[in-house]
């Protein structure tokens, strides 16, 4: 076996608008494939109409998911009035917003990734959809392949290494190892202490679980000194970097690294309110998207530290974006965020000025 379950370690881990010309996309044929079945199926064209600070960049639909890599932009799409078909991923042209590929996912879909070559989509496990699904397709067009996990779970999260997912299945206690091909294989691995989320460190994946324990999965390669170091701090919510993490603290977040002789350092930054999500820049800045408070001094939902602030002694926020609430976030390729709002929107933000 080529990985292994190390023992659990304490801790606890919780793992504007832009202008759009009028495009259509051509029809295109998707093949689903689920449990050895192929269903050819017709997936209408997506349209982008131009953008306003109503509709979002997507209008006519409701965006569930938002995921970036590989230079594109994906969107999780639920359209009521698609011949009898709901969710879809839409491929953004990151430039301009066009849609450049639509692909039918079968039901339920309600969170998007994108990793190992692949996006993945998974959603149920709730009481309006008990049976949970793990769908994934290579992009732009590729055949989707599915795995039904029955009821009585949820995904949480998944993480990638190499061409490898790994999905932290709550209620299971499963981590499976996610392999996409012609089929989706899985390796089911056991973690007693209830999964709750994975998130992807320094050449491994670690685990969190029920008891508030971080257990690390153990790659070949991976650095162990590293991941032994940051298990004694809590909870870790993204990679940083090298050798570096983003940890949540009670009023922001901590970035913990640790060199190469074991020294740990710990770097406070004060976001006020409770964070939700982290997303690294190539640069070494962060995006944060935190609690909405309906106080209008304290009302902020995504912040923007640029590297140079994140280099100061107490960190503050290069720029702030006021306003909405946000239910997923990624990576613009061109530059800023996109991200889903609280009404199904999907919006764009670059960072222009400072916040002091």
């Amino acid at each position: 076996m080529f990985w292994r379950l190390r023992d659990s370690l304490p801790s606890h881990v919780a793992i504007g608008a832009a202008l759009v010309a009028l495009v259509a996309v051509d029809a295109m044929v998707v093949v689903t494939r689920d449990g050895g079945g192929q269903v050819p199926h017709y997936s209408p064209p997506g349209v982008v109409h131009h953008a306003n600070r109503h509709t979002g960049l997507l209008p006519d639909v409701t965006v569930e998911s938002v995921t970036s890599g590989g230079g594109r932009i994906w969107a999780l799409v639920d359209k009521p009035s698609a011949r009898g078909d709901r969710m879809f991923v839409f491929q953004l042209d990151p430039t301009d917003y066009h849609v450049t590929a639509t692909v039918r996912i079968p039901n339920p879909a309600d969170r998007l990734y994108y990793g190992a070559g692949h996006v993945w989509v998974s959603g149920g496990g709730d009481g309006g959809s008990p049976t949970v699904r793990i769908s994934a397709f290579v992009p732009p067009v590729g055949d989707v392949v599915s795995l039904r996990l029955g009821s009585n779970a949820a995904v949480d999260s998944i993480a990638f290494h190499g061409r490898t997912g790994y999905a932290a299945v709550a209620g299971r206690d499963e981590v499976l190892a996610l392999h996409a091909g012609n089929r989706l294989r899985v390796e089911r691995h056991q973690e007693l202490g209830g999964p709750t989320g994975v998130v992807a460190v320094e050449g491994a994946v670690q685990v969190t679980n029920a008891s508030r324990n971080l257990v690390p999965i153990i790659l070949r390669g991976a650095d162990t000194s590293f991941l032994a170091a940051v298990s004694r701090v809590h909870p870790v919510l993204a990679a940083a970097g090298k050798r570096a993490v983003w940890v949540r603290s009670g009023h922001g977040l901590i970035r913990v690294s640790v060199t190469r002789d074991g020294v740990v350092t710990r770097k406070h930054v004060r976001t006020i309110h409770r964070v939700f999500d982290v997303h690294t820049t190539p640069a070494g800045g962060c995006y944060v998207s935190v609690a909405n408070r309906r106080n209008r001094r304290t009302h902020r939902n995504l912040l923007y530290f640029s590297s140079a602030a994140l280099r100061a002694p107490h960190p503050a926020p290069t720029a702030i974006h006021h306003g909405r609430e946000v239910n997923s976030l990624a990576l613009d390729p061109a530059g800023g965020v996109v991200y889903v709002d609280n009404t199904g929107k999907l919006r764009h933000w670059v960072p222009r000025r400072s916040a002091s």
